[in-house]
């Protein structure tokens, strides 16, 4: 939240300078299927898996964006200077970082010494996206309604089918219009 007032002082003071748009976007994310692993094999687990994705966001963002951990199994990302779509990229790399991680599975078995084989696909750990830039909202400067937003596509990207990405600019004008969780 302080994050947040930062980057909404930051877009009041320097936008409309010589007719430059101050541009950020945010993705909220939260882990699929991550509630399995816990009741499964252990807060072990849903701790290894946590602590995978973490670094994995680490190593797929930039170091001028900011990664934080939202509760439990969410994670929100500010990337300044970005749009929707350069956003809607980097959670592209994000999913292709979990496969090539194989779902952190080996990180599983090395944790909890024992073969992971019994997981069922369909319980693999993905994640689903919302996204929103300060751009796509009345005043650009209130990075607190572009996460509400963020959120928003989050929920429609979970209740659609997981394991997905959407944009807020996606959304119907009806759920655009919902009240935030």
């Amino acid at each position: 939240e302080e994050k947040l007032e930062s980057e909404s002082e930051l877009i009041r003071r320097y936008d409309n300078k010589e007719n430059v748009k101050y541009l950020t976007s945010i993705t909220f994310i939260d882990l699929d299927h991550f509630k399995f692993y816990n009741d499964t094999y252990g807060h072990e687990a849903g701790d290894v898996m946590i602590e995978s994705f973490a670094k994995l966001l680490k190593r797929i963002y930039r170091k001028v964006d900011f990664v934080s951990r939202f509760g439990g199994d969410e994670f929100i990302v500010l990337l300044p200077g970005t749009s929707s779509l350069e956003a809607l990229r980097a959670t592209d790399r994000l999913r292709k970082g979990i496969v090539e991680e194989n779902y952190f599975i080996p990180a599983l078995e090395k944790v909890l010494h024992r073969d992971m084989s019994d997981i069922p696909k369909e319980q693999y750990i993905s994640f689903s996206a919302g996204i929103c830039a300060n751009t796509e909202i009345e005043d650009f400067s209130d990075m607190q309604q572009v996460k509400n937003n963020a959120d928003k596509a989050l929920y429609e990207a979970k209740e659609t089918g997981r394991c997905k990405t959407v944009l807020y600019t996606e959304l119907t004008p009806e759920k655009q219009n919902v009240k935030p969780r």
